[in-house]
């Protein structure tokens, strides 16, 4: 065979390369951009698929410089996924110009909301600055109206989490209201707060969740909150150190640990599907026109559970006033946004930061909220 030959076979091949490379990331980016729409039950690897979708995103971009440089007749379908793609791209990173300004009509409409999984108030960095504990100490100094916390169990003054009793007099201060339901659900709420008589009636196998459900009234105005802390992955400190091992130097032994891993989420997978159908059903009974459910839900934006949720009129508040991608949970290498806050009614969000303090394994979100004339 000549050189020109082996040229000619080596550009073919190049070509054939290139386009089983661009079809498979097309598939793949597409595929995991609506597998969160595949109930856990019916295919149990669509939770874990939908959770790669950011990789895809990634895969497509560098698919399509290779083919800017190469063949650019590729470049179509590169263009052409990213496009039906294009609603869970823009739920996971939107593009709103952040909203900084509210006339006096709609400041006094407004109200300030803190969703925070606190980590049992212990420090996640073991630090204590001060002497004081530091999730408390962020929570007052961001005076947010109403605030919703997740794994609250240990709110008291206490030697272990440096909660002191001058935090918990600045807190009763300034919240009225201090309620917990469920096993570490809690609400502190400047506003007039009753707790509802709500109970999660799940099957067997439903796993392990706690929803505490609120009823928070403003300028006369009722709003129906729901405090969701949703089946965890179920991750053994072995499994994390797997998984971080995995990321750093990929290995056989290791495939097979990141097997159990697969298994492991997408068996908590099935169990939030299940817990997210009995809370449909207490937001049915107990809602009303104005809702919020806001917590750690432990999955990703367009999984199969928050994707249900919006049968009952709930939307997502992230992708309606955010920019870019965030991440809300950061331990362990698991870099991921699972905490998430849902809402309908006559009330329009207007805001949302997530002030990166490392207090717990959680970032919290502050949003700002506008109620409807």
């Amino acid at each position: 065979m000549s050189t020109r030959e082996l040229k000619n076979y080596a550009r073919a091949a190049g070509r054939v390369l290139l386009a089983v490379l661009n079809v498979a990331t097309a598939a793949g980016l597409i595929l995991s951009a609506y597998s969160g729409c595949i109930a856990p039950q019916t295919w149990k690897l669509a939770p874990v698929v939908t959770m790669t979708f950011p990789g895809w995103v990634l895969g497509i971009i560098l698919v399509g410089l290779i083919d800017l440089f190469t063949v650019r007749r590729w470049l179509w379908l590169c263009g052409a996924t990213l496009a039906v793609a294009s609603p869970t791209l823009w739920n996971y990173s939107p593009l709103h110009i952040p909203y900084a300004f509210l006339d006096e009509d709609e400041k006094a409409r407004s109200f300030t909301f803190l969703t925070y999984n606190v980590y049992n108030f212990e420090s996640y960095s073991k630090e204590y600055p001060d002497n004081q504990n530091p999730a408390l100490k962020f929570i007052l100094q961001t005076d947010a109206d109403v605030v919703c916390l997740q794994e609250a169990l240990l709110l008291q003054v206490n030697a272990k989490t440096h909660i002191t009793q001058e935090q918990m007099r600045r807190l009763s201060e300034k919240y009225p209201y201090i309620m917990q339901t469920g096993e570490a659900q809690m609400l502190l709420s400047k506003f007039p707060t009753v707790i509802l008589p709500m109970r999660m009636d799940k099957n067997p196998g439903a796993g392990k969740c706690d929803v505490g459900a609120f009823r928070v009234t403003i300028d006369g105005q009722d709003i129906t909150i729901f405090d969701v802390h949703l089946q965890s992955f179920g991750l053994t400190s072995e499994d994390k150190e797997a998984y971080r091992d995995f990321t750093r130097s990929p290995s056989e032994e290791e495939m097979g640990e990141v097997r159990t891993l697969v298994s492991k989420i997408a068996e908590a997978a099935r169990k939030r599907a299940m817990q997210t159908e009995v809370l449909m059903n207490c937001i049915k009974k107990f809602g009303g026109p104005n809702v919020i459910v806001s917590g750690d839900f432990n999955d990703v934006p367009c999984s199969y559970s928050l994707r249900r949720l919006g049968d009952v009129g709930l939307k997502q508040v992230y992708p309606r006033v955010a920019l870019g991608p965030m991440v809300t949970y950061y331990a362990n290498k698991f870099y991921f946004r699972i905490d998430h806050v849902l809402y309908r009614g006559s009330l329009t969000p207007v805001e949302l930061t997530r002030p990166k303090v490392k207090a717990s394994d959680h970032y919290p979100q502050i949003i700002t909220f506008v109620l409807d004339r």
